[in-house]
């Protein structure tokens, strides 16, 4: 794993605690909930929709982290 990858999630991180105790940013979690959408769509993601699922050719990483970083689809499905 590299350090910008960690970076990606501390920041999807840091985002999704924001958002669950009510200090979220309103752009971020408009962008998010766009992202997250076209997730919905993919065949990568996992049964339980929470993560782009490993065992079928995804990343492994946790939605709700993801689509609030600034990190990129890397399947390029969003960015």
């Amino acid at each position: 794993m590299e350090f910008k990858d960690l970076k990606f999630i501390a920041q999807g991180f840091i985002h999704a605690t924001r958002n669950r105790t009510g200090l979220s940013d309103p752009e971020v979690e408009k962008l998010a909930a766009e992202r997250y959408e076209v997730c919905l769509g993919c065949d990568i993601l996992s049964d339980d929709k929470i993560r782009c699922d490993k065992a079928k050719g995804g990343c492994n990483c946790i939605l709700s982290w993801k689509t609030r970083s600034d990190s990129v689809c890397p399947f390029n499905k969003w960015k």
